[in-house]
C-alpha cells in the first residue's frame, strides 16, 4: 500500500521517529492548492501571504517541524 509523502513524513518526523526511515524518491510529486470563489478578495491576500513566509525561511520552518527535514 503506498501513502502520500507528506503523510509518510509527518509520521516518521513524529510518532515513527527513530523507528522508520523514509528512502528512495517519491513515485509521483503532487502539489496542493488552495481553491477560492472567482473573485475572491482572499485570493491575492493569501498569495502574498505564501510568497511572504517562502521569502523569509518561516514557511521551511514550519515544514521541517511537522514533516521533517527533506
Amino acid at each position: 500500500m503506498l501513502f502520500p509523502a507528506p503523510v509518510l513524513r509527518y509520521y516518521a518526523a513524529h510518532e515513527g521517529k527513530a523507528l522508520v526511515k523514509l528512502v528512495g524518491t517519491e513515485f509521483e510529486k503532487r502539489e496542493a492548492g488552495i481553491v477560492f470563489p472567482e473573485g475572491s478578495p482572499l485570493r491575492r491576500q493569501i498569495n502574498s501571504a505564501l510568497v511572504a513566509i517562502r521569502e523569509d525561511g518561516t514557511y521551511e520552518r514550519i515544514y521541517d517541524k511537522w514533516f521533517g527535514s527533506e
